[in-house]
This record gives structure tokens, sequence and C-alpha cells, in this order.
């Protein structure tokens, strides 16, 4: 009775199996592959390729296709070179543990290693900020942020 048991298991396990395969191919080829193909085939059984030779044979096409490859490039070496280099430094940077944290088995400095020897995930450089209670956080900041009267 136990073989049979397991072999029912294995049988429905192969099922399922198959099933979040032809499920989602299914459904891949009846919106995504069949539309494309329709819409692809259409479009060239008529005019063949000369519609897009037309299109990038213009010299305002290519233009355009230049000036988005060029403004996209250098968009992305300008933010690399903001954000590789700060990057860097918080990597580098040491966490200072809080006191609440101070002693505690999770408060390790960014470039301690792990017992493996990898370096270690980098701690969160500041604590989370509690929600505020009925406008108890708002009064206090307040209160911090004018000045004292050094009047009597």
């Amino acid at each position: 009775m136990g073989r049979d048991r397991s072999r029912l298991i294995g049988s429905a396990t192969g099922t399922a199996r198959a099933a979040i395969v032809v499920i989602p191919g299914a459904f891949l080829l009846a919106f995504f592959v069949y539309p494309v193909t329709t819409i692809l085939a259409r479009g060239l059984a008529t005019d063949g390729f000369d519609p897009f030779t037309d299109l990038f044979g213009s010299a305002r096409t290519r233009g355009v296709i230049w000036f988005t490859v060029w403004q996209a490039a250098v968009s992305t070496l300008l933010t690399l070179a903001v954000a590789l280099p700060g990057a860097a430094v918080l990597a580098r940077r040491r966490r200072v543990p809080s006191p609440s944290t101070a002693g505690s088995e999770g408060a390790h400095c960014a470039s301690e290693s792990n017992e493996l020897g990898a370096e270690a995930a980098p701690a969160p450089l500041t604590e989370p900020i509690p929600p505020p209670q009925h406008g108890k956080l708002l009064q206090a900041s307040h209160a911090v942020d004018r000045p004292r009267s050094t009047r009597t």
C-alpha cells in the first residue's frame, strides 16, 4: 500500500510540474506569440521591407535615432559618474552603533567579514524612524527647532 501511495504522489507531482509549464506557455502563445506573428505577417506581406528602408533612409529619422542614442549614452555615463563614487563611499563607511544596538550581535561594521571570509552586507546607516504618535513627534521637533529664550 505504501508503494502505491508514493507512486500516486509522484504522478501528481509530475502532472503539477507539467501544468506549471503548459499553462503559462499556452498563455504566451495565445496572447503574445500569435498576435505578434500575425501583425508582422500582415505588415510584411503587402510591401515587404520597403517601408522600413524608406523610413530608415530618411535623414530626419536618422537624426532622431542618433539624438536618442546619444542622449541615452550621455545620461548613462553621467549617472554612473555620480552614482559609482557615491556608492563606493557609502560601502566603505563604517556604521557607528547606536546605544540601543551597541554590544548586540547585529551591530557589525560594514567592513567585517563573516565566517566564510566573504564581505558582510552593510548595515543600515540609520535607525528606523518610529511612526508619529498623535502629533507628539511633530511637537517635539518644533520644540527643538525653536531658539530658547534667555529672558527669565
